[in-house]
């Protein structure tokens, strides 16, 4: 995989067809209390973003929220 090197991303192309297809599953469960079932695909989105900064600069951040403050440590 290529490393990120650029400061910014304006300009660049990013292919939003790039991912797997997703089956999506809704199971009526009289037996368990309601959840939401929206909230469950979040739960990855900061390590994933976390994972990203760190492949592009080096940096590992460790706590939210993920700001540029945090890379100058």
């Amino acid at each position: 995989m290529e490393k990120v090197t650029a400061l910014n991303i304006n300009g660049k192309k990013v292919s939003v067809n790039a991912h797997p297809q997703i089956e999506i599953v809704l199971v009526d469960r009289k037996d368990l209390p309601s959840a939401g079932a929206g909230e469950t695909p979040i739960v990855g989105l900061a390590p994933a973003v976390s994972n990203a900064i760190f492949a592009a600069t080096g940096k590992r951040l460790r706590s939210l929220p993920l700001v540029p403050k945090g890379l100058q440590s």
